[in-house]
């Protein structure tokens, strides 16, 4: 069986001394100056290999946090026709104030959801979860805010169709919400 252990000069120790590594005693070697002596025992991949596994990681979590937000997009459109179903069963005309307060609740239940996914899922935070919601909820808004005026320009200056123009507005908004949450609302993830 070979030996695993390995003894770690440092320029404290005397040759004399011992150092227990493992539950066994072993004499300290002298200090050294050569590159091997320096070096870590495990051996560090090279920059090329952990960027390629921190894009592909990265690739995984945006693929996440996509099918995440397709989720949320579902929960918020269900939110929505519920509530006001639901007002439809209690009076025979829905003003406009009502299918505000309807799309925002549909909103708010849609954050939430999404926060727990990604918490959970894409991220696997274990961080504040208080302190992560606060940030993912500043996100959203501002992510709804970029959302309206994308959906507003592509709307209303280019007169595109609104499903298409609601589309790529979303298209537009989902990288600024991937990042500013992955490195800001998550940011140990």
């Amino acid at each position: 069986m070979r030996d695993t252990s390995a003894t770690i000069p440092s320029p404290e120790v005397s040759e004399s001394s011992s150092i227990t590594y493992h539950g066994g005693a072993r004499a300290a070697a002298p200090p050294s100056t050569s590159p091997s002596a320096t070096s870590a025992t495990v051996p560090c991949p090279e920059p090329g290999i952990r960027v390629k596994r921190r894009l592909k990681r990265g690739g995984k979590q945006f693929v996440k946090f996509a099918i995440v937000g397709g989720i949320g997009t579902a929960v918020n459109l269900a939110v929505l026709k519920i509530a006001l179903l639901t007002w439809g069963h209690a009076s025979t005309t829905t003003p406009l104030t009502v299918e505000i307060a309807a799309s925002a609740l549909a909103f708010m239940v849609a954050v939430i959801n999404n926060f727990l996914f990604n918490r959970w899922w894409t991220f696997r935070s274990t961080g504040p979860a208080h302190v992560e919601f606060g940030k993912f909820l500043t996100v959203s808004l501002a992510g709804l805010a970029l959302n309206t005026l994308a959906f507003s320009l592509f709307r209303g200056h280019l007169a595109l169709p609104v499903l298409l123009s609601q589309l790529l507005a979303i298209g537009c908004v989902l990288p600024f919400n991937f990042l500013v949450n992955k490195f800001w609302s998550f940011r140990s993830a």
